[in-house]
This record gives structure tokens, sequence and C-alpha cells, in this order.
């Protein structure tokens, strides 16, 4: 009696384990780093080593429409590439930030909103990890502005090596608000960065390289000696990193071609752009040897500042977003920047062109 019991149970317990729904357990897929602060090329996400394992929906909450025209259009333009390229087989969706029922939407991820109050609401009051935000949030994953991956960049200069330092060149008030942005320890702050405000330039860029100095001690010489003295200024030596923050792409062209013009060949000359919203001139840039902070410059909008900034996020909101849901970690890299993912953080920073 007993072991046609025992039988019987175990028939049972058979079945139910042949009858019960298999679900794949997510596999975490990990990227290894390629280091350089240089667009090389795009993450092959495809090549990571895992499937699409997430069937949901993608939900993209875009700015109010009639004010932000042209970014839509050319955000919504990289996020359909991004998608193209990746082969994606979810269904995406369109929808202004201030129409949406977030709660209208079952199983589907949300790439937003934009607007910093909504970002605080929704990363309180949701599933944060149920979206990528597109503006800081305290909580959750987003992907920094411009202008704080372009800092970020900066801070990545200091980690490759203590003795790393920067000169930088920028009106007052530029100076002021790039401190309150930055979150570099006081320290480093005081002894890798140096501050030199300027107001005149053509009159402030000798001053800073001492090349006024050099001219007025040669100056001083030939008025003591008789003899022909031939006289070649020299700018600073203990300056070798410049970082500009110019306020417009005329500005930026002015300082680089008074910096060069004063002496300052060698020097390394870097621009923080995100004041600068205008098409570059890739031939000033070249000229004078600048190299710019921002979004890669090899996107299919190139040196057209405001397309290629709302192409290249669209794009890399699209690829993170398949990152996330498919738990694909580590360095990716996309046309807006470098980022580092993992399970329960986003880091990025911009390219230098």
């Amino acid at each position: 009696m007993n072991k046609k019991y025992l039988f019987f149970i175990f028939y049972i317990l058979l079945i139910i384990g042949c009858s019960s729904v298999y679900e794949p357990v997510q596999k975490q897929s990990f990227l290894k780093q390629e280091g350089t602060p240089r667009f090389t090329t795009i993450t092959d996400l495809n090549k990571s080593g895992i499937d699409n394992i997430y069937q949901g929906k993608y939900v993209f909450l875009i700015p109010e429409v009639k004010s932000n025209q042209t970014f839509n259009i050319f955000y919504q333009l990289g996020v359909i590439r991004a998608y193209e390229s990746l082969k994606i087989e979810n269904k995406i969706e369109f929808i202004e930030e201030m129409k949406i029922n977030i709660d209208l939407f079952e199983k589907a991820f949300f790439v937003g909103p934009f607007k910093s109050s909504m970002v605080q609401d929704y990363s309180l009051d949701q599933d944060k990890d149920n979206f990528l935000f597109m503006n800081y949030s305290e909580v959750g994953k987003f992907i920094p502005t411009n202008k704080m991956m372009q800092i970020n960049l900066i801070e990545y200069f200091f980690n490759l090596s203590e003795g790393y330092k920067f000169d930088v060149i920028a009106s007052k008030n530029e100076i002021e608000e790039f401190k309150s942005y930055s979150n570099f320890p006081y320290q480093l702050s005081r002894t890798n960065l140096n501050f030199y405000s300027i107001l005149a330039p053509e009159n402030d860029i000798p001053r800073i390289l001492k090349i006024n100095e050099s001219n007025n001690r040669f100056q001083l010489l030939n008025n003591k000696d008789s003899k022909i003295l031939n006289h070649f200024p020299r700018a600073r030596k203990d300056i070798k990193n410049i970082l500009v923050i110019p306020q417009n792409e005329e500005e930026l062209y002015e300082l680089a071609s008074l910096i060069r013009f004063n002496f300052g060949l060698e020097f390394n000359i870097l621009s923080l752009s995100y004041n600068l919203s205008n098409t570059l001139s890739k031939s000033e840039l070249q000229i004078h040897n600048v190299k710019s902070v921002d979004v890669s410059y090899s996107a299919p909008f190139g040196f057209d500042l405001n397309k290629n900034r709302s192409f290249s996020l669209g794009y890399d909101a699209m690829l993170l977003s398949f990152a996330i849901k498919n738990k694909i970690y580590g360095e990716i890299r996309g046309l807006n920047g470098i980022y580092f993912l993992d399970e329960d953080d986003l880091f990025a920073r911009s390219y230098i062109n």
C-alpha cells in the first residue's frame, strides 16, 4: 500500500514538473573598456552575446512639440536610426511628455521625461527602474545634460594623472558657473586648475601668457645696451594644457587665434562647447589645432551642433534603453558620448573631437 502511495505521489510531481512554464533566466553581459576619450565606433550590442530578452514596448516621452519642433524631429530620427541598427523588434512609441498617462501602459519602458519637475515626480512616485530619465535625477538612471557630460570629461584627465593641470581661460561668469557646476574636490580644484578671467581678450591673453613681461624685459635691456638685440618673445613654460570656455563660436576662434599668435604654439587647447549652438567651422578648429569637447562630430550632422546633438541623444537613448532592459553592462559608446552602465547606475562623459 505504501509503495503504491509513494509511486502515485511521484507520478503527480513528475506531471507538475513537466507542465510548468519555463522562464529564461536573464543573463548579464559585460562589455570591455576601450579607454580612449575619442570617438572610435558605436558599440555593437548585437555582438554582446545575449539575445533580446525584453519583449515589452519602449515609450519615448518627448518635450512639448510646438516649442521644440527641430529638437523633436532630429531626436526621433536618432532613435529610429538606432532602432534599425540594433534590429530591435519591440514596439516603440513617441508621446508628448505633458500628455502621458503612465498608468495606461503595461510592460513598457519609459525613456524620459525631459522636464526636470516631471523627472522628480516620476522618480519618487513610479518604479525608477522602469525609466531612463532625460534630465538629472537623484535616483534611477538618467542621461546627463551635454554640459554635465563635458565637465565629466575634465575629471577623466585628472584621473589619468595626479599632476594633470588645466589653465582655464574664460569670462568671470563662465568661470564661476564652471566652479559651481563641477564636483571636483577642493584640493583638486586648487592644485590642478588655474583660472584666468578675461574681459578684453586682445589685452588679456598676452597678459596671461606673460608676453608683456617678455617685451618689457627686452625694452629694459635694449635701453641699457648699445648693441642691437634680437628679440623673440616666449610664452610661459609652466602652461601646457589650456581649457577655454567660450560664450559663442566667434569667441572660441578669437581666443584660439590670440593664444597661437602670442607664441602659444605648443599649448594643448581644449574647448568646452556647451555654450555653442550653431555650426562650428571645421577649418577654424584645424588651423588653430583646437580640440572640442562635445558629442561625436563623426555623427551624420557633423559640425551642425543643434541637429547633431539632438540626433545623437536620440540614438543613444535607444542604445542605452536596449542595453538596460537586456542587462548589457560595461562601457557603451554611442554618438552622444561614452557611458558606463551597471545594474544600479549610469555614468557618462563627452568625446574629444
